[in-house]
């Protein structure tokens, strides 16, 4: 997704992963679409949110693997620690079977769809 919104027009984009194999092929990517707007952080998620500091981001994307709980967790560090710009989006996408019905205090849902196994939704600042 990072790298689609930088072909789009966003002026950068920070991608976060913990797994090597899956960092080294986001670099192959990068350096083939010779781009210096991706920036790859090798750690993993919540550690990197709970690093950041007020409006860090216009939009965030979080798609964290289906079978895991981080979801939830991520979702409260963005809230807590106001990563989200005043005006930003959260794009969220989950397991169709555990769509989240209840965003934390501070989120609503702008819009949220169903495709198939996947659910997904763009979330704002209340």
């Amino acid at each position: 997704l990072g790298f689609e919104a930088v072909s789009r027009g966003a002026a950068s984009a920070t991608l976060v992963e913990k797994d090597r194999a899956t960092q080294l092929a986001l670099q192959h990517t990068a350096q083939a679409l010779k781009t210096s707007a991706i920036t790859i952080v090798a750690t993993e998620a919540l550690g990197f949110l709970a690093t950041l500091g007020p409006s860090s981001f216009d939009i965030v994307f979080l798609d964290p693997p289906f079978g895991s709980d981080l979801l939830r967790a991520a979702l409260t560090l963005v809230v807590s620690r106001g990563i989200l710009a005043p005006k930003g989006f959260l794009y969220i996408e989950t397991a169709a079977k555990k769509v989240l019905e209840e965003l934390p205090t501070g989120l609503h849902w702008y819009r949220q769809e169903r495709a198939g196994q996947v659910a997904f939704g763009l979330a704002t600042l209340t």
